[in-house]
C-alpha cells in the first residue's frame, strides 16, 4: 500500500490556501475586467468605470485611467491618464487626457497630449488637439 503526501492530500470545501481561489485551482481564468471589455480597452490597472445607466453632469478629474460608457455632459480632465469612451457612451463634453480612446459619440473639443484612437462605429463632432491620431 502507499500513502498520501502531505500536499497530495484534499481539503475540505470551503477552504483554501492562502491567495488562492477555487475559479483559479480549478483551471478557471479569472480577471477584473468587467465583461465586454478588452485589456486594450480597461487601461493597465483596471481603473474606474462608468456604467451605462449612469448619468454625469458637470466636471469630472481623474487620477486614474477611466472607462466612460455612459452619458456625460460638462468636461472631463485627466491629463496623465488615458480615457475610453465606451461603444454605448453618449458625451457631450470637453476633454483634456493623455490618452484618448472613442468607441461612442462625442459632442465637444479634445485636447490630448499622447494620441486619440477613433475606432470603427465610433462619432465625434468638435475639434482635435493631439500628436498622434489613429482613425
Amino acid at each position: 500500500m502507499w500513502t498520501k503526501r502531505k500536499d497530495e492530500t484534499q481539503e475540505p470545501p470551503g477552504s483554501a490556501p492562502a491567495g488562492s481561489s477555487t475559479a483559479a485551482r480549478e483551471g478557471f481564468v479569472v480577471s477584473n475586467i468587467p465583461s465586454g471589455r478588452t485589456d486594450a480597452e480597461a487601461g493597465r490597472g483596471g481603473g474606474a468605470s462608468i456604467g451605462k445607466s449612469v448619468v454625469v453632469k458637470g466636471q469630472l478629474f481623474s487620477r486614474e485611467d477611466l472607462y466612460i460608457d455612459g452619458e456625460m455632459e460638462g468636461s472631463v480632465e485627466m491629463l496623465e491618464h488615458r480615457l475610453t469612451i465606451g461603444p454605448n457612451a453618449r458625451l457631450q463634453a470637453g476633454i483634456k487626457a493623455r490618452e484618448v480612446i472613442i468607441l461612442g459619440t462625442v459632442h465637444g473639443n479634445i485636447d490630448v497630449t499622447d494620441r486619440v484612437d477613433i475606432r470603427k462605429n465610433a462619432r465625434l463632432v468638435g475639434d482635435i488637439r493631439t500628436s498622434r491620431i489613429m482613425i
